[in-house]
């Protein structure tokens, strides 16, 4: 009996832990929400049918330990690179996911860089250079290397059916290595 009621105590206090932690972090807004650019668009799914979406991503990847990162310069040309990919992406009909990845090994000074520089759709931070999204997105093809900051610009083309998910095509459109290289394809980009 009494291993029972330890049991319901246990779970007891794990869900008032959880909850008294999420209602703090809505207080705090610590995750505001992004807003979707026109190009998003939630479709209805039938059981037959497939849904082709394109999308653009932009992977900013970025150090904590980097001077640039943090820099005014970089946040301002970071800005004006995402003002440029919404325009692209409306234009396009592309869905735009602005993706930030802290390539840091301890995830909290990753994570603060990132807020300062936000908004983003997607965040990933930790783990260094071996990070998940770095891995997937940064790491492929013969051209990488691990300098910061730097945005890789991706096309894919996504299928979905209600059983399954696939990236059908995914394209490394621009690597851009440092303040200059993205500055320089920006500019290229808006005329």
């Amino acid at each position: 009996m009494w291993r029972y009621q330890r049991l319901l105590l246990t779970a007891g206090a794990g869900l008032t832990i959880g909850l008294l932690l999420a209602m703090y972090y809505r207080e705090r807004n610590a995750f505001p929400p992004v807003e979707r650019t026109a190009a998003f668009r939630p479709l209805p799914v039938s059981a037959d049918s497939t849904i082709r979406t394109e999308y653009s991503r932009y992977v900013v990847v970025l150090r904590a330990s980097c001077g640039v990162c943090s820099s005014g310069e970089f946040r301002r040309e970071l800005g004006q690179l995402r003002s440029l990919a919404e325009q692209q992406a409306t234009l396009s009909g592309r869905i735009l996911r602005f993706v930030a990845v802290g390539a840091d090994g301890n995830w909290r000074r990753s994570f603060k860089l990132v807020e300062e520089l936000g908004p983003f759709d997607e965040v990933s931070v930790g783990g260094g250079w071996i990070n998940a999204e770095a891995l997937s997105a940064f790491w492929h093809g013969t051209d990488a290397e691990p300098v910061v900051p730097q945005v890789l610009v991706i096309e894919e083309l996504i299928e979905a059916r209600p059983d399954w998910i696939a990236v059908v095509r995914s394209d490394t459109v621009a690597r851009l290595r440092g303040l200059a290289q993205i500055a320089t394809w920006r500019k290229a980009a808006e005329k």
